[in-house]
C-alpha cells in the first residue's frame, strides 16, 4: 500500500534540535514535507529546524528526558492531532517513543525508528532496545551495515527498510552559481572536502591519509566541522608535512 506522505499526519522525535546527521536529515524531510512536525526532547543551539518557537517554546525549556511533562504533552499531541506516525530519530527519542506506546492508547499510531548510527551497538541494554523496537514498530537503517547491527542485535530482517541518507540536487545547484562556486573555480588544485564532528567514529583519517598518499598531486583537503580530535587531527597534518595542503575551516553554518 503506497501512503500520501502529504496527507499523514507525522511526527518527528529527535533527540535534540541541534548539529547533527541525523538533524539534518529530518530538516530535510521538513524542507519537502513541511507539514510533518518536529518535536526535539532537548534544546541545543544553533537549531537546524525552522518551527514555531511559540508552538515548541514548552519543549525547548526542558533539557531532560527524564521530565516526564515533556511525554505526557507529546502523548497529549498524539491524541489531539490524531497522528498517524511517531517518527524516532536517535536512542533517546527510541526509548521516549516506547514509552508513549505504553501511555498512550491510541493504538494506531504507528512507530517508526530511525537508526543513523548505532555507536552503542556492543550495549546489551541497546540490542534490548532494538528488540523491543522491532516488535514495536519498523525500523531504519541508513546503510547495509547498519542493518547487519540492527539483525544481530536480535531485529528480525523483516522489520528493517534499508533506506540509505539523500542529498538535494537543489541545494548543490543553488550552491553552482552562489559566491563558494566562484572560489572554488578560481583556484588550481582539486579539493576533498570532509564535514562532520572530528571524532574517531566518523573517519575523518581517511582523509588524511588520501591527502598524505597523494601528497605529490595539486589536491587539498578542507575540513569543515570541530570535535574532540581537533588538535589530534592538526598534530597529524604538522608531522606529515600537510599544512599547505589541508585546510581547517572549523563549524560551517552554510553548507
Amino acid at each position: 500500500m503506497i501512503y500520501n506522505l502529504i496527507m499523514l499526519r507525522v511526527i518527528h522525535l529527535i533527540d535534540h534540535n541541534g548539529l547533527g546527521g541525523a538533524q539534518r536529515l529530518v530538516a530535510g524531510i521538513h524542507k519537502h514535507y513541511p507539514n510533518q512536525r518536529i518535536i526535539p526532547l532537548r534544546m541545543k543551539m544553533p537549531s537546524l529546524f525552522p518551527y514555531n518557537i511559540a508552538q515548541a517554546q514548552s519543549f525547548w525549556q526542558r533539557t531532560l528526558l527524564s521530565n516526564l511533562a515533556v511525554l505526557w504533552e507529546i502523548r497529549s499531541i498524539l491524541r489531539q492531532e490524531k497522528v498517524d506516525i511517531l517518527h524516532c530519530h536517535l536512542q533517546a527519542s527510541w526509548m521516549a517513543g516506547l514509552l508513549l506506546r505504553r501511555i498512550c492508547p491510541r493504538k494506531r499510531v504507528a512507530l517508526l525508528f530511525h537508526e543513523h548510527n548505532p555507536y552503542a551497538s556492543h550495549s546489551p541494554i541497546y540490542r534490548m532496545l532494538v528488540r523491543q523496537a522491532a516488535q514495536a514498530g519498523k525500523i531504519i537503517a541508513v546503510s547495509a551495515h547498519i542493518r547487519d547491527q540492527l539483525i544481530a542485535s536480535g531485529a528480525a530482517a523483516q522489520q528493517i527498510y534499508l533506506l540509505p541518507n539523500f542529498i538535494d540536487p537543489q541545494d548543490l545547484a543553488e550552491s553552482a552559481s552562489g559566491p563558494a562556486q566562484r572560489f572554488v573555480g578560481s583556484r588550481e588544485n582539486r579539493i576533498l572536502g570532509f564535514s562532520g564532528r572530528l571524532v574517531r567514529q566518523k573517519g575523518w583519517m581517511y582523509g588524511l591519509r588520501v591527502i598524505e598518499h597523494f601528497k605529490s598531486y595539486p589536491l587539498e583537503l578542507w575540513i569543515a566541522g570541530n570535535g574532540k580530535d581537533i588538535n589530534k587531527a592538526r598534530h597529524w597534518v604538522r608531522r606529515h608535512g600537510l599544512t599547505e595542503q589541508v585546510r581547517f575551516w572549523g563549524f560551517v553554518k552554510d553548507m
